[in-house]
C-alpha cells in the first residue's frame, strides 16, 4: 500500500474512534498497563486509545515469524463495555467482537489496528 493510502485508512480509523481532547491513550510501556501481551516480547507490543465507550487497539508484531497473539484487556481501565464490533482499519473484513481479551495472528512486522465501536 501506498503512503497516502495508509494515512488515509489511520486518519479513518481516528475519526471513527471520535479522535479528540477526550481521547486518552493506553501505551504499551505503561506501569499499570491495561493491556497485556501474551507472548511477551519486547518486539510484540499493543496500545489502545479510548473515547467515548469506543476501544481502538493497535498489536504490533516486531518480529521475523508470524505469531499468534493474545491480548488481556482490562476494560474497566479502558473504560469500555464487551459486546462491541470491532473491524481492522487496514483488513475490513477482519472483524471481532470485544471481550475480555483479544486473539490473532500476525505476520512478521504484521501491524492490527481495531476500532470497536
Amino acid at each position: 500500500m501506498a503512503r497516502d493510502h495508509w494515512s488515509f485508512l489511520w486518519w479513518k480509523a481516528q475519526d471513527e474512534l471520535g479522535w479528540n481532547e477526550k481521547t486518552e491513550f493506553h501505551p504499551y510501556y505503561a506501569d499499570d498497563p491495561a493491556l497485556k501481551v501474551f507472548p511477551v516480547s519486547e518486539r510484540i507490543v499493543a496500545s489502545a486509545y479510548t473515547n467515548a465507550g469506543r476501544l481502538m487497539l493497535v498489536v504490533l508484531n516486531d518480529t521475523d515469524k508470524t505469531q499468534k497473539i493474545n491480548v488481556r484487556l482490562d476494560l474497566k481501565k479502558l473504560k469500555t463495555k464487551p459486546g462491541l464490533t470491532g473491524h481492522d482499519a487496514f483488513d475490513p473484513g477482519l472483524t471481532w467482537q470485544l471481550d475480555h481479551s483479544w486473539q490473532g495472528e500476525l505476520p512478521p512486522r504484521g501491524v492490527r489496528m481495531i476500532v470497536f465501536k
